[in-house]
């Protein structure tokens, strides 16, 4: 029996943004359907790798696509689709356009949109975007997987004591709340603070989450009390009367007024009992609206509804197609993909007869974010690792070797300063090094980050001090 294929497409998959997250979540459905997937992207680096261990995930740049008939396509992000057109002859038998925003350039409709058996939309905002264009609308808002419902808990007892404001672009206002709540225990998730994959276990040790979009229909679902609100400013608590509104932009915030740290304050104390008591009704409307079984069930049911034949996934003409091919060879230029964000780690292990090439391991990473890596091997005499191939600051989590923690014994080779348990490097071939034997098992847990220009103001800094120091030392001793 032929095996049913899905081909999918996303600008990246490096960290824990929304298109990213989208991307996985649709992956495993198709997956529990059947279907082998593949992904192709631009860039992928850990740690959303580490979610991806089910799919075949390529960089379109520096992997090859092996296979060309596929039974459904799913394009999510343009550029990538332009890349596959004018680099391969891809047959599909169902078209799937994805677009999750209704204003970022990189979710314009791909030039094969008329062909599309459907273009699902994240919100009826986004949905007016399209409709000009097509009539094959299906909407698809942020769904929630199952796991979430099925641990609801409704706590009308519940304290005010933690909260948690989930987002990459937090506001000034909402930094200022951390002073005028100072009572409260905060934490600051997201790019710029604590880098962590938002999931179950981590809201619901929160008593609230400020926050927007998915994660939103993630709190109602599991009962945990949300208050949306972020950059574009929004509603605080959703409740019966502005719920439709606020669905209607995505939950973004979009659509409501901006407010000062007092007000939110104010809104969030005043109105944390009745949206303990409004928890059932927020899960039901998510039960009914937000369940990504349920949501993608309807849309594979609606596509697959049709008996089609094998089509070419492009009808660029030769022209086209070379125009496109070169602007897709140099994408990799762009913002999007900047070198200092995205790096290579790389592990190299001693068996007896020095560290060489063929005996490491490779990977590529995202800057800011925990990576884990595990590895399985034996016959190590010594160990060496490479964060990246920059300068670099890096902080080592935890070096597990056959289940025993040896942070403290891992040895920074060429850095230059240790700042907040961080080591500074300044050459292009920052290195850590450790002599032990490992006899099955190696993980590692870290962060990479690129020096930024406080970074070299501090070396800077600390370097002349110590030159200084050892010139005092010096004439001490001269004396």
């Amino acid at each position: 029996m032929k095996k049913k294929r899905v081909l999918m497409t996303n600008l990246y998959l490096q960290k824990y943004t929304g298109s990213e997250l989208h991307t996985i979540e649709i992956a495993r459905q198709f997956k529990k359907k059947g279907y082998e997937v593949t992904i192709v992207v631009y860039s992928k680096t850990y740690p959303l790798l580490e979610e991806c261990e089910d799919f075949d995930v390529l960089e379109c740049q520096n992997d090859k696509l092996t296979v060309f008939d596929y039974d459904i396509v799913y394009i999510q992000h343009f550029p990538v689709f332009d890349y596959l057109c004018c680099h391969y002859d891809i047959q599909y038998k169902y078209l799937i356009i994805s677009k999750l925003s209704s204003f970022n350039d990189i979710e314009a409709l791909p030039a094969c949109y008329d062909k599309a058996d459907l273009i699902s939309v994240v919100s009826l905002e986004c949905a007016k975007t399209v409709k000009p264009f097509s009539n094959r609308i299906f909407l698809f808002n942020n769904s929630v997987e199952s796991t979430y419902f099925e641990c609801f808990k409704e706590n009308k007892e519940r304290k005010l004591k933690r909260i948690a404001i989930i987002s990459n672009h937090i506001p000034n206002e909402l930094y200022k709340l951390r002073s005028v709540m100072n009572d409260i225990d905060f934490d600051l998730i997201g790019s710029g603070n604590s880098v962590k994959l938002v999931n179950l276990s981590l809201l619901q040790s929160y008593d609230l989450i400020i926050t927007i979009g998915r994660t939103v229909q993630q709190c109602f679902a599991s009962g945990v009390p949300v208050f949306v609100y972020d950059y574009f400013g929004g509603p605080g608590y959703i409740n019966k009367e502005n719920i439709v509104k606020a669905r209607e932009y995505n939950f973004s915030g979009r659509g409501f007024l901006k407010m000062d740290c007092l007000c939110i304050k104010k809104s969030i104390m005043s109105g944390y009992d009745d949206n303990l008591n409004n928890l059932k009704y927020l899960h039901d409307y998510a039960k009914e609206h937000f369940s990504l079984d349920d949501t993608f069930n309807l849309m594979l049911t609606q596509v697959l509804s049709k008996k089609n034949d094998w089509k070419q996934l492009s009808d660029y003409t030769e022209l086209e197609k070379i125009r496109n091919s070169v602007y897709t060879n140099v994408f990799n230029n762009s913002k999007y993909l900047d070198s200092s964000f995205c790096q290579e780690s790389q592990l190299y292990f001693d068996d007896g007869s020095g560290f060489s090439e063929n005996k490491s391991f490779k990977w590529n990473i995202c800057a800011g974010y925990p990576i884990h890596k595990s590895f399985e091997f034996k016959s190590s005499v010594a160990i060496r690792f490479d964060p990246s191939h920059q300068p670099c600051k890096c902080r080592i989590l935890s070096f597990l070797v056959d289940g025993i923690d040896h942070k403290q014994d891992v040895q920074p080779k060429n850095s230059v300063i240790c700042e907040n348990d961080k080591e500074l490097f300044l050459n292009y071939d920052p290195q850590y090094n450790l002599r032990i034997k490992v006899m099955q098992t190696l993980a590692i847990t870290y962060i990479y980050e690129p020096l930024d220009q406080k970074d070299y103001e501090n070396i800077e800094r600390i370097l002349k001090e110590n030159k200084s120091r050892r010139f005092l030392n010096r004439f001490k001793k001269n004396c």
